[in-house]
């Protein structure tokens, strides 16, 4: 049964920062780290093309089922893809869960944080003048309001 509830998620896991994509954030993590393609995962899990996609893509949060499916291929327990989907765990399943849990976050962390300075990369270039470099930042800053409002609205 799928909790969304989360002001309980974050009591239950001590979280302070969950991220409604996170899933899809570990499931595209694992399988660029595994050299899976989205075509692979589609042949091994017998999930549709565009599921997939709209995974891979943060436009659907995957169900437990699909979780489940995407667990082998990925070399993850679907009990800690269920966790950090927001699915509340049995008590004896939590336990093991939790520092592997952690590390993952830190992955996470690391990788989003590497998404953040290419995207400000642009700062670099000495070849921009002043004006298209406060361009091209409000810009961003633009998208990623849209992003965020259009989340949101979801």
């Amino acid at each position: 049964m799928k909790n969304v509830n989360d002001d309980m998620i974050l009591d239950k896991y001590n979280c302070s920062d969950i991220d409604p994509f996170a899933t899809n954030d570990v499931i595209v993590y694992l399988a660029d780290q595994l050299k899976l393609t989205q075509k692979d995962l589609v042949e091994q899990t017998g999930l549709h093309k565009s599921q997939m996609s709209r995974i891979f893509n943060k436009k659907e949060i995957p169900t437990k089922e699909q979780l489940e499916r995407l667990s082998v291929p990925l070399k993850i327990s679907k009990e800690l893809l269920w966790l950090i989907g927001g699915y509340i765990l049995p008590e004896s399943k939590e336990g093991p869960l939790i520092s592997e849990l952690k590390t993952l976050n830190k992955q996470l962390k690391s990788i989003h944080e590497e998404i953040k300075n290419k995207q400000t990369s642009y700062e670099m270039d000495s070849n921009l003048t002043t004006k298209e470099k406060e361009f091209i930042k409000e810009y961003i800053e633009f998208t990623q309001y849209r992003k965020e409002r259009n989340r949101q609205y979801k």
